[in-house]
């Protein structure tokens, strides 16, 4: 058990005082209680910078480990969303007779959303080749040395492929066309 302290000094009471104190309690009507015994204060840390040596290791295990346990618990659908890389069709080289009697030799790669929709796209590749003529003769070659001209070709073109592919879902699949080989002679 402590003894009892002054509140202002901190001095421990003296004999006397403690009387006082537990008169005055008793005529109040509150009995006595021990006092709580003093918590013994907890030796400081031998090498404060082990402490934070450990600290700091805790904190580079836990960012290390931190992709790992998020990998496993990812879902078979967060793999299936992640970005798929984009496929390509090279359609073969045509030459074709322009509005003007100029002809336009022309190679175009056709982009599709991943690998799997090129495969399908390439087995359109004849029919596809076949409808570029019709397409690339609407055009004079004074239009197609212009930049303006040539994106026109490409969104014809565009458009040209995703209306003779059979299902819609393939026709939404073909991203864009690029342009391989583009020559205007005569």
């Amino acid at each position: 058990m402590t003894t009892p302290r002054n509140a202002n000094s901190g001095r421990p009471l003296s004999k006397a005082q403690r009387e006082t104190q537990v008169t005055a309690l008793a005529e109040s009507g509150v009995k006595e209680t021990p006092s709580k015994p003093a918590r013994a204060k907890k030796p400081a840390a031998k090498n404060p910078g082990k402490v934070k040596r450990r600290a700091a290791l805790a904190l580079l295990f836990g960012m290390a480990t931190a992709p790992l346990v998020i990998g496993v618990f990812s879902t078979r659908r967060n793999k299936e969303e992640q970005r798929k890389l984009p496929g390509f069709v090279t359609l073969d080289r045509i030459t074709s007779a322009l509005r003007d009697d100029l002809r336009l030799q022309l190679k175009v790669a056709i982009e599709t959303t991943d690998e799997g929709t090129a495969t399908t796209i390439g087995y359109y590749a004849p029919r596809l080749r076949s409808l570029m003529f019709f397409a690339v003769s609407t055009f004079s070659a004074a239009e197609l040395r212009t930049l303006k001209g040539k994106e026109s070709l490409a969104k014809t073109l565009l458009g040209v492929f995703r209306k003779n592919v059979d299902t819609e879902e393939n026709a939404q699949m073909i991203r864009d066309v690029h342009y391989l080989e583009f020559l205007i002679g005569e």
